[in-house]
């Protein structure tokens, strides 16, 4: 019976004009730090995406700018065989 009523108190607080709008303001607040962090996230992904394609393309320019009886360079063989996602 003590269940029944605490229960039938929380949704008439729910229900009350200010309990809704606390409602959707939290809801709308979780969402919205949601959305921030990931966007915070996708924008420091990319930032580190693009320093590691500068030096694969720096690798690469050396690689192809070389002679091709001239013996490698040690880093951009290392940076080459490093890199396993970039085709």
């Amino acid at each position: 019976m003590l269940k029944n009523k605490a229960y039938n108190r929380i949704i008439q607080n729910f229900f009350h004009p200010y309990g809704k709008a606390f409602a959707i303001g939290t809801t709308l607040f979780v969402v919205a730090t949601f959305l921030w962090n990931t966007h915070r996230f996708f924008l420091q992904f990319k930032k580190v995406e693009q320093q590691r394609m500068s030096v694969w393309a720096t690798a690469q320019s050396q690689f192809l700018a070389a002679d091709p009886s001239a013996p490698m360079g040690d880093l951009v063989l290392k940076i080459f065989q490093s890199n396993k996602e970039t085709p």
